[in-house]
């Protein structure tokens, strides 16, 4: 996936974790983690514009951890303040998601940033039917705090 940034590179994961492995079989204890953006795609689910993003924890026991997050891409000018996009950005940036919101990618607001988020074990498929164990995995629920790094966004004009 290509931007016109490319995203600060992360330190290489651990070798518990094998990073060409699929993040649908990362499972982590839920809790709070370091994390970076590494990767985004957008992509339609459920008949809905969605951004697919690919987060490293990149601190702590779970070392090089690779999670999904998915947020809807918000129709038109308008969005709520329950968009999960429009919460990452406003977590990102330190102030409300821009009216613009639907015209920028993830990587301009939480790209050469790490944050600390929230992850949780996904135990139901999208109907609500229960998992078998062995097909759970951890995923990002939601952005908490940004540690470290300026956006792009706030970056200004280069």
């Amino acid at each position: 996936m290509s931007s016109s940034r490319p995203l600060r590179a992360l330190p290489p994961a651990s070798p518990v974790f094998d990073p060409s492995s699929d993040p649908y079989s990362t499972l982590i204890p839920n809790g709070d983690y370091q994390v970076g953006l590494i990767d985004e795609q957008r992509q339609t689910l459920f008949g809905r514009d969605t951004w697919r993003t690919l987060w490293r924890v990149v601190h702590g026991e779970h070392f090089g951890a690779e999670l999904f997050a998915w947020w809807a891409v918000p129709k038109g000018q308008r969005f709520g303040p329950r968009n999960a996009f429009a919460a990452a950005v406003a977590i990102a940036i330190e102030r409300r998601a821009p009216r613009d919101l639907t015209r920028h990618r993830p990587s301009h607001f939480c790209g050469d940033c790490q944050f600390l988020a929230r992850v949780r074990e996904v135990r139901h498929d999208s109907n609500g039917v229960e998992r078998p164990e062995l097909a759970r995995y951890s995923r990002l629920a939601y952005l908490i705090q940004r540690l470290d790094g300026t956006p792009p966004a706030l970056r200004g004009p280069s």
